[in-house]
Parts: C-alpha cells; sequence; structure tokens
C-alpha cells in the first residue's frame, strides 16, 4: 500500500482459491501509527492558600499509546504526578498527566518539561512551561524615584501575582498633599510634608500596605546643588595643590641626590708653585 493515511487503519482479509481445496481466508491487520499531539496547559490557575491542586497538565494524544513523563528541574516543593490513559474510537489513546500540589508564592515562575515518547518517533518531544501561581500581594515598599530637590517622587513596589490593579496613597492623622499618579506621589518637600504616608496595593485576591515615615528639617534648603559644588570644588582644589607640593619635593630630591653623586673636583697644583713640596735646601759650598 502507498500513500497510508490514518484511515487505512483497519483489519484486511486476504481470500485466495486453491483447486481443488477451495478458498482460504487470512486476516491481516493494519496498524498506522499516527504521532502524538500533545499540549501543557493549567486546568485552572492555582492560587496561593488553596489546598491541593492540579498545578499543570500534559495531555497527548496518539496511536498507539504515548509515553509521557515530567522534567522537575530545580523544583523544590513537594508535589507529585498522577498520569490516566484513556481509549478512544479508532484505537486512538490520550494520556494525561498532571503536576499535583499544594499552590506556593515560591512556586510561581518554576520551570518544568513534559517529556513525550511515542513509537513513531525518533525523537522524544520536550515541552517547557514556567508554573502560574496567583497571589495577592505580601510585600509592598515605597522607594524614592528622583534625587531629592523642592520636591520628591515615590513609588509604591508590590511583590504579587497578577500585578496589582488599584493603589490607594494616604498619610496618617493629615490630609495627604501632592499628585498622585496610580502607583506614584509627587509630594513638595518642606516642613508641611513631615508625617507617615502608606501606600494600599490590592488586586482581586487581596491587598498589601506598605509604609514611608518622612521628616524634613526648615533650617537645611532641601536643593544643596550649590553646596554640593562648592564642596567638590574644594576637593579638587585640595587634590590638585597636594600633587603640585609632591612634584616640587621630589623634583628637589633628585636634584640633590644628582649634586652629591658628582666626583669631587680636583685641583693639580703647578710646580712652579710657592706651595709645592721640594726638596730641603742644601748647604751652600763655600
Amino acid at each position: 500500500m502507498k500513500n497510508v493515511t490514518s484511515l487505512d487503519h483497519q483489519i484486511y482479509t486476504c481470500i485466495f482459491n486453491i483447486f481443488p481445496s477451495g478458498p482460504f481466508e487470512k486476516e491481516i491487520n493494519l496498524n498506522v501509527y499516527v504521532p502524538p499531539v500533545v499540549s501543557v496547559f493549567p486546568d485552572v490557575t492555582p492560587v496561593v492558600g488553596d489546598s491541593e491542586v492540579i498545578l499543570v497538565s500534559c495531555i497527548a494524544r496518539s496511536r498507539p499509546a504515548s509515553e509521557v513523563t515530567w522534567n522537575l528541574g530545580d523544583l523544590n516543593s513537594p508535589v507529585r504526578i498522577k498520569t490516566d490513559v484513556s481509549a478512544g474510537p479508532n484505537d486512538y489513546y490520550t494520556v494525561s498527566s498532571r503536576l499535583i500540589g499544594v499552590p506556593s508564592k515560591e512556586l510561581n515562575e518554576q520551570n518544568v518539561q513534559c517529556l513525550v515518547n511515542h513509537t513513531s518517533l525518533k525523537k522524544e518531544i520536550v515541552l517547557n512551561y514556567a508554573l502560574v501561581i496567583h497571589y495577592p500581594p505580601q510585600i509592598v515598599y515605597i522607594t524614592s524615584v528622583n534625587p531629592p530637590t523642592t520636591h520628591q517622587e515615590f513609588l509604591c513596589i508590590a511583590v504579587a501575582n497578577p500585578k496589582p490593579t488599584l493603589y490607594i496613597w494616604s498619610r496618617e492623622n493629615k490630609a495627604l498633599t501632592g499628585r498622585v499618579d496610580f502607583d506614584r506621589l509627587e509630594i513638595q518637600l518642606n516642613s508641611d510634608s513631615n508625617g507617615l504616608y502608606k501606600c494600599n496595593a490590592s488586586n482581586q485576591y487581596g491587598n498589601g500596605v506598605g509604609t514611608l515615615q518622612m521628616q524634613f528639617s526648615t533650617d537645611i534648603s532641601p536643593d544643596c546643588t550649590t553646596c554640593w559644588i562648592l564642596f567638590t570644588t574644594l576637593i579638587v582644589l585640595n587634590v590638585a595643590a597636594f600633587f603640585v607640593w609632591r612634584f616640587n619635593l621630589c623634583s628637589k630630591q633628585i636634584f640633590d641626590l644628582r649634586e652629591g653623586s658628582w666626583p669631587a673636583v680636583r685641583v693639580r697644583v703647578s710646580t712652579n708653585s710657592p706651595t709645592h713640596n721640594r726638596e730641603p735646601n742644601s748647604t751652600d759650598s763655600s
């Protein structure tokens, strides 16, 4: 048979006649392998706080049945694997393998692999999947965005999945002043800005609150740009003066060393000089 398709997966009967015995029949099973169609997906989105649930499912449909296993990689949290096989029409089989565990924040974005092997395949099918776990804001904090000048901008950061959809800014015991833009707050830096600021971040699963205590002094201007420029200039001038002094000192030391290492100058005295050594005068003969 040529150009075999999955529809050719049948039982065929071969009939032939032998004289004088008569006809003979032989049944032939033609098995047509169908490579697996594989999908990986969560049945429902796991949420922190739930009891044991299906974290992810890997399903392979093929003929004959596929072998489905898991590579858990660096997954440290305890999970268990449950695999079921169901038969369908035309000898198709569906293999469903599921990872089951208790949802936690640590499981979120952990990578696992579904591995599928089948008679028709020369190479194993590997499907990567990053676990998705939802949880309410668990860590909320407020941080500054820009260096302080006359105004200061703050950002509310929340560790949550999915990201918060609502941010509510407030100020303890005082009315909130400044400009609010979703997860950002801009305030003017003066004594009236002192106090405890709060950011309440929430998604569909819950909320979390971050705080920031602000304290400004009225004696010091918040804009110290000029002060920093003068301070930096003084440092640069002092460093430059130090290097000039060291250079002059080293130059003098080198000059003194060279002067001390030259050989002494010797002056040759002429023999006609009165100071030249001479033999004692001999007695004149009379």
